[in-house]
């Protein structure tokens, strides 16, 4: 009777782990500094481990609040359900996904956070249908669940575990990523044992490693230095820090404000939280970034000497150079085939090139300044607004594109019959070609034409074609609606 009174108190105590108490998921200010207070006040049987630091860090972010009465078993073996629920708190994660797990129950306390979890794409279920919330985690799961939530890439280091061939295939790039770069540790005997179960105590260690500085409440920070850094909370202002790998700005910041003033970031910054009001970078380097918020409505300024030479889009998104921007601001923009179609990108300034892969006919949306060259590798639809400017417009695609608004385009007349101008139509400048490779015309000549269409709207600015000299007599030009022709031009 004793024993089976004790199993069912431990298993109740397992379903409670790592659920968030009342306390810290109200999480005001003094509540914070009363739970920290109280922890440090009583007995807690994290001291003297080796994993104490990232305990007492965890605990006084609110990261993790254990059994009650200082109890959190730093050697106890973690759960799927509660290695997700851990994660989730670090990102901050809001997002969910419908998910139909067998064995996962929607009033079953770890529901929402396995549906996090999918959503953020860093976990899934077994191939026979369920999730197994209640199995153990072992290292091999855990280095592929963080190496998905985390974004790595293939380590140049080819360091490895003498027991790397033991390892699962599925798992390998994984742990030979996180060991190469020294997030994960093997054991003195140079193996990784990858089927070994992780415990409280690992996990807490392994994510740290990981994120390293967490920055989940708002307010001023300055003076970071650190390899990576997650802020996963609105109103945060990082000021003069360096970060050496990489920075996140996750979800969790939702619609809210992010400012860093004087920051360097040597890796990338991935975006998935933010407003349209913005995320700001001042004063700031960034070697590269990536912009994937779901709902599309995020808007990122560059002020001051700010350079950020490369964005790689996976969601619709604002970029804008402020008017007191003096660095070379935003250089290079690719806009990834994981764009959800329909998609609008927001260009505001000059940049130097964008670059469309997305398959789903996003928008280019050009509202002020300047491209200096756009590449449409899929297809898509082009915005220039009136001041604005297309220097050289280059299709790897044979299908017919849109162009709206009364910008100027430059383009190649080969690419000519491909281009439909609806009204108000842009200045076209197209540069007549005598035939040679390409996607042109038969006779090898230029095609610059507004929207088939009849005459273009009261006060539309027809195309004009510029500087325009052919003395070819196999080429061969059609022009509709042109206003002028520029003195000494031969046709």
């Amino acid at each position: 009777m004793r024993k089976t009174t004790r199993k069912l108190t431990a298993s109740l105590l397992a379903l409670t782990l790592l659920v968030p108490a009342p306390l810290i998921s109200a999480a005001s200010a003094s509540d914070s500094k009363a739970t920290v207070q109280s922890t440090q006040q009583q007995t807690v049987d994290y001291m003297g481990h080796w994993a104490q630091k990232d305990f007492q860090s965890w605990v006084d972010k609110g990261l993790i609040s254990g059994y009650g009465k200082g109890i959190y078993k730093p050697n106890q073996e973690i759960t799927r359900a509660e290695w997700v629920t851990l994660i989730n708190r670090v990102f901050n994660l809001q997002e969910k996904s419908e998910i139909s797990f067998t064995d996962v129950l929607e009033a079953g306390s770890h529901y929402k956070d396995i549906q996090k979890a999918v959503a953020a794409g860093y976990v899934s279920g077994y191939d026979d249908g369920p999730f197994r919330p209640q199995q153990v985690v072992s290292r091999q799961e855990a280095a592929v669940m963080l190496h998905r939530l985390f974004q790595l890439n293939a380590s140049a280091n080819t360091s490895a575990p003498k027991d790397v061939e033991d390892l699962p295939s599925w798992s390998q790039e994984a742990v030979l990523s996180l060991f190469g770069e020294g997030y994960l540790n093997g054991y003195s005997d140079g193996s990784f044992k990858g089927a070994k179960a992780v415990t409280r105590a690992e996990a807490l260690r392994m994510i740290e490693k990981l994120a390293g500085e967490i920055t989940s409440k708002n307010g001023s920070y300055t003076g970071i230095t650190t390899q990576n850094m997650v802020i996963s909370s609105p109103g945060v202002e990082l000021n003069n820090s360096t970060i050496s790998g990489n920075l996140y700005l996750t979800e969790g910041i939702a619609e809210g404000d992010i400012t860093l003033n004087n920051i360097t970031v040597k890796g990338k910054v991935y975006v998935s939280g933010g407003g349209e009001n913005s995320i700001v970078f001042n004063n700031s380097n960034v070697t590269d970034m990536v912009a994937d918020k779901r709902n599309g409505k995020l808007r990122i300024v560059t002020k001051g000497s700010s350079v950020i030479p490369s964005v790689r889009v996976h969601s619709g998104v604002t970029l804008e150079e402020d008017s007191t921007l003096t660095g070379a601001g935003f250089g290079r923009v690719i806009i990834e085939n994981t764009l959800p179609n329909d998609s609008i990108i927001t260009l505001r300034g000059n940049f130097d090139s964008a670059e469309v892969q997305a398959l789903g006919v996003p928008t280019l949306h050009l509202t002020a300044g300047s491209i200096a060259e756009v590449t449409l590798k899929q297809l898509a639809k082009l915005r220039v607004e009136a001041s604005t400017e297309i220097k050289n417009l280059i299709l790897g695609i044979n299908d017919m594109i849109t162009i709206q608004g009364t910008g100027k385009i430059g383009f190649d007349s080969r690419f000519s019959h491909l281009i439909k101008f609806e009204t108000p139509t842009p200045t076209a400048t197209a540069t007549i070609g005598t035939g040679g490779s390409g996607s042109g015309g038969s006779d090898g000549g230029a095609v610059a034409t507004p929207s088939p269409t009849a005459t273009p709207a009261p006060g539309a600015t027809a195309p004009t074609l510029t500087n325009v000299s052919v003395h070819d007599p196999s080429v061969r030009i059609m022009c509709s609606g042109l206003t002028s022709m520029q003195p000494n031009q031969t046709i």
